[in-house]
């Protein structure tokens, strides 16, 4: 196999970027896809009762020919006469999105928690010893001070504005109103969200200074092969890299810290039912951020008594943990602003197939021109 790639090569490898972003584009397992249409009603016969396990119905979604499509990738990537290390990267993702697809069309069924667990195979001892991983941190204090959806909205705008990060608004709707959630040409803020001054803060380097700023790099380049991430790395660099910035920069409060454990926590509960780990998780957080949290793992199945469920929320304590250890031993955290994970940046800087360009930076990390250094 070839140490270099042939111009009329780079031509159709772009050529296969463009296409499988465009089903991974289709195939974007956010909290839209993921949320029953009977939220509201599920949370409310929750509370009145003492055993009750959320019943979840789900909005179903056309795939139409998808699965031709991914075939077709497949076959296209085993017939590229390329390096073997991008020719086997290349394949994992186009896998990668078969396991997506598998994912959606079981979304409501009993095959759901098997289809989650072969696109997010988390180690069971990682998710053990995850909040090990954590180091001592100075926390920003909580306060009684709380700002409302519009109040948020308008702090991000700004800061969004001060960075010069074109066409990504700040809207508010009800739909899961209360999160706060980014997509890939919006952040989302719920009409229910109310949170502290600090934070607020600690949001603005969570969704604006990291995934925003990510985001935005992506289009800046406007470099399809960016986009070949599988989903596990995705969320655990993304995660990884915004809860690092929050401890970087002590903006992180008890509270937020909590939730983050709360939520391994409850991955590392998967197979009990909805109410067990409700009570379990209610000792140590409110009521509310309880249910949530629970209902965050349990997503995507329709009878939550079941095991299993969408473990993604381990990757913000695992995710740290993998940031930090890429970091400690000589990476950059430039590069996660542009690559997003390392064995991609590894890979594109190995075979010339990024152009060096300027791209942004948040303002706690300095902002020299890009040398790979992986």
């Amino acid at each position: 196999m070839q140490d270099r790639i042939l111009k009329k090569d780079k031509k159709l490898l772009l050529s296969f970027a463009r296409k499988a972003s465009k089903i991974g584009s289709c195939l974007l397992l956010d909290t839209e896809a993921l949320t029953p249409v009977n939220f509201e009603e599920e949370k409310e016969k929750f509370f009145k009762s003492k055993t009750y396990s959320p019943q979840y119905v789900y909005e179903k979604k056309d795939f139409k020919n998808t699965s031709k499509q991914i075939s077709s990738l497949i076959k296209q990537a085993e017939k590229f006469y390329i390096p073997r290390d991008l020719k086997k990267y290349l394949l994992e993702y186009a896998n990668n999105l078969k396991a997506l697809l598998f994912v959606f069309e079981t979304i409501g069924t009993k095959y759901f928690a098997n289809a989650a667990e072969q696109l997010i195979d988390w180690d069971e001892d990682e998710i053990k010893n995850g909040h090990k991983l954590l180091p001592e941190m100075i926390y920003a204090e909580d306060g009684l001070d709380f700002q409302n959806a519009p109040s948020i909205k308008k702090l991000f705008a700004q800061t969004i504005e001060k960075y010069g990060i074109k066409n990504y608004p700040v809207v508010i709707d009800s739909f899961n109103g209360h999160i706060i959630r980014d997509e890939p040409n919006k952040l989302i803020v719920g009409s229910k969200v109310k949170r502290t001054k600090n934070n607020v803060k600690r949001l603005i380097v969570h969704e604006v200074e990291s995934h925003a700023l990510q985001r935005y790099n992506l289009k800046l380049l406007d470099n399809q092969l960016l986009n070949l991430i599988t989903f596990k790395d995705e969320v655990l660099y993304s995660e990884g890299l915004a809860v690092h910035n929050e401890i970087r920069t002590k903006t992180i409060t008890k509270n937020a810290l909590n939730t983050y454990i709360a939520r391994l926590t409850a991955v590392e509960l998967k197979n009990e039912s909805f109410r067990k780990i409700f009570n379990i998780l209610k000792k140590s957080i409110p009521d509310e951020n309880a249910f949530i949290t629970t209902y965050r793992l349990k997503r995507g199945l329709s009878n939550t008594q079941f095991p299993g469920g969408f473990t993604k929320d381990a990757a913000y304590l695992l995710g740290y943990g993998t940031v930090s250890s890429f970091l400690t031993s000589g990476g950059r955290i430039e590069d996660l602003y542009l690559f997003r994970v390392p064995c991609l940046c590894k890979l594109l800087t190995k075979y010339d197939l990024l152009e060096s360009q300027d791209f942004k930076l948040p303002k706690f990390v300095s902002n020299p021109k890009h040398e790979p250094n992986i």
